[in-house]
């Protein structure tokens, strides 16, 4: 039913406007950036070894936009985003963006998938939570958690 592909030029219209969502916003305690800083973050970032994005797909809608971080490491990468539609949401987008980096990063060697996200984020948390990551650091704000893969 859904598939990824890696991140194209032309998927930065759809990244803004996603990320230009309230809930998003909201959830990821972030302000609305222009589509020209999207398009410049993305051309500096094109070369990075370090991470990789992609963009998850409902026939040939977008539906999601996973980042994958730490891809220099030899044992651990991250999760670094994680977003979805408003009217995607509870479709099974983001369990079906985890297992795909799961999998992904197992076949690539890694042995672990990390990431972070906010203590008000109980839609993440649930989200990670059955997906089997499990609590490995926490503060006021913060909550790191972790995977097997």
């Amino acid at each position: 039913m859904y598939k990824i592909k890696p991140l194209e030029q032309e998927n930065i219209i759809f990244i803004c406007s996603l990320m230009s969502e309230p809930n998003n916003i909201s959830s990821l305690h972030t302000d609305i950036i222009p589509l020209d800083e999207w398009q410049k973050s993305f051309a500096e970032a094109e070369d990075d070894k370090d991470e990789e994005n992609f963009i998850v797909y409902n026939k040939n809608i977008p539906c999601g936009w996973l980042k994958l971080n730490g891809l220099k490491s030899n044992d651990i990468a991250w999760i670094s985003m994680l977003v979805v539609p408003e009217k995607f949401k509870r479709q099974g987008i983001g369990k079906f963006a985890v297992e795909f980096a799961a999998q992904y990063l197992k076949h690539r060697g890694y042995r672990y998938i990390k990431l972070q996200t906010t203590t008000d984020n109980s839609a993440a948390l649930s989200l990670y939570s059955k997906c089997g990551f499990t609590i490995v650091n926490q503060s006021t704000t913060k909550i790191t958690m972790c995977k097997e893969v």
